[in-house]
């Protein structure tokens, strides 16, 4: 019995050892997905497919990782499990904004809504710092208490809106 326990226990440690020489794992925790990076390049991360899980169990079949049987059903229980470390890429590029400069960019942003009154304007600025404390959980008792609604009065306007969409939202939340 401790024979299979301990061959167990050295396929799982072979398998760790490959994936963490190899490759990268995060757990996107607004998609639910998970991705991988393969090493050396660990900036570029992709979504685990299908497709992608079994080109990794093939490279670990040819490195012959395993003495005998497959990796496959190790590699799938490690990227299914909470050792993958879990990844906000929201949160991501919110802390790693350069260092503000005094500028008020979400007023000139919302500046950019015609017709908008000054009161109006500062309003939407206070909601968006508020709605971003409530995503970066600094703030768990105010969220969401109110929202604005914008009702498009001219192409202008959806123009505007599609702009803000753009500007707001970093690459890797685009890809989602």
């Amino acid at each position: 019995m401790s024979g299979a326990l301990s061959a167990s226990l050295e396929a799982t440690l072979a398998v760790e050892m490959f994936l963490n020489e190899n490759y990268r794992f995060r757990r996107n925790t607004l998609n639910g997905k998970v991705e991988y990076a393969t090493l050396p390049k660990a900036d570029v991360f992709r979504a685990l497919t299908k497709e992608a899980l079994n080109s990794i169990v093939i490279r670990a079949k040819r490195e012959q990782i395993l003495e005998k049987g497959s990796p496959k059903t190790e590699i799938t229980e490690y990227v299914e499990s909470e050792e993958v470390p879990e990844y906000n890429p929201a949160q991501a590029f919110l802390t790693n904004l350069p260092k503000w400069d005094g500028q008020n960019h979400i007023a000139r942003i919302f500046g950019r809504i015609p017709g908008i009154s000054s009161e109006q304007l500062n309003y939407l600025t206070i909601w968006l710092r508020s709605a971003v404390a409530h995503w970066l959980q600094m703030d768990m008792l105010h969220g969401n208490e109110c929202v604005p609604t914008l009702i498009p009065s001219s192409a202008a306007l959806s123009r505007i809106a599609l702009d803000l969409h753009r500007l707001w939202q970093p690459p890797t939340i685009l890809t989602l």
